[in-house]
């Protein structure tokens, strides 16, 4: 027993100076990551329930399902999406439907999960590339989405099965060449949204559009950020900044509004983000890591995966985290206890 005491205490040791360094591995992740084989390169997750979560195949211009009964049994499905060429991009679950953008098909789409079938809604301005979206399910359905090209965003309005309406809101001409990127829905009266081309993230107030008071509110980063998510608390966004490498947070109760966390290793590209599970997850394509941020800790978590490039992240309520192996082709899934590589960075605020 005095042997096995004495182990400890050298572990915990070890442990805290590995603290007081910034970095401490906790233990190995292979046991608690998952990878499962797809027809393609996933390029945008969404869970539709712990288990079952659904992808976007660009390049085979298909919505992809994945259903997970055991790490080694699993049902991959694929549905065409119509319109050929479109280039499926970004999806969301809510409502029984996996709603998604049609990047070059200049649509929203809409599958039903039961059956099957696409529904698809044609953009007013063509060309528009609709890229990230967000959706807001109810009695009415708001579905909204950036669109790069026309520097506007979107929003289509969806009461039942066959009744339907599209909006388009133009950025002020002050932002030209925005290169709008994602959208995040706050609440009803709250669309948050990234503008990389001039750095900067976006507040977009409906009820105010056509008023008195301006419905943009723009907020400089310093950077480029690219995907955003809902905060929760006294934090509004998330986003990520692939360029500065770092994960932001905008936090209007700080003094300088924004919360940056720097990743540990240089030119790691953090790409997507999502808030859930009281935690900010992220994936990093250049670094081949997920990763995870748990608020207001200001350790960053980080599990390597090292097959190429990553790409979407979504979480269930499980608490488990899936991603998109885009150059791999393969839904990875990352579970709890998370045992990973831990760094204590500076968190400027």
């Amino acid at each position: 027993m005095k042997h096995r005491v004495a182990k400890v205490a050298t572990l915990l040791l070890g442990v805290l100076l590995a603290l007081s360094m910034g970095q401490v591995a906790l233990a190995q992740q292979g046991s608690y990551l998952s990878e499962y084989p797809v027809p393609g390169r996933p390029q945008s997750i969404a869970v539709e329930a712990p288990n079952r979560v659904w992808f976007t195949l660009p390049e085979q211009n298909q919505i992809g399902r994945l259903v997970v009964t055991s790490p080694v049994s699993y049902v991959v499905t694929t549905y065409t999406v119509p319109t050929a060429n479109s280039q499926p991009y970004e999806l969301k679950y809510a409502g029984g439907y996996i709603w998604f953008t049609e990047r070059l098909g200049n649509k929203i789409g809409r599958l039903e999960v039961v059956s099957g079938n696409i529904a698809e809604y044609a953009l007013p301005t063509s060309s528009a590339e609709p890229m990230g979206m967000d959706v807001l399910a109810g009695s009415v359905t708001n579905v909204w989405f950036a669109e790069r090209a026309a520097n506007q965003l979107g929003r289509l309005v969806v009461t039942d099965t066959t009744t339907s309406a599209l909006h388009e809101y133009p950025l002020p001409g002050t932002f030209p060449n925005a290169g709008l990127r994602d959208v995040a829905i706050y609440d009803v009266d709250n669309i948050w949204f990234t503008a990389p081309g001039v750095g900067q993230i976006g507040l977009f107030r409906p009820s105010l559009y056509g008023g008195s008071l301006n419905p943009f509110v723009m907020r400089f980063t310093g950077g480029e950020p690219d995907a955003i998510t809902k905060g929760s608390g006294q934090v509004a966004a998330w986003f990520t900044e692939p360029v500065s490498n770092r994960v932001g947070a905008y936090s209007p109760t700080t003094m300088s509004d924004f919360l940056w966390y720097g990743l540990p290793r240089e030119s790691s590209g953090p790409y997507d983000v999502v808030y859930a599970v009281g935690s900010v997850w992220f994936t990093e394509e250049l670094g081949q890591r997920v990763g995870r941020i748990v608020w207001p800790s200001s350790a960053v978590y980080e599990a390597g995966v090292g097959n190429g490039a990553l790409r979407g992240i979504a979480a269930d309520s499980a608490g488990h985290v899936w991603f998109a192996e885009y150059d791999a082709q393969r839904i990875g899934e990352w579970r709890p206890p998370y045992l990973i590589t831990v760094y204590l960075p500076l968190v400027l605020k």
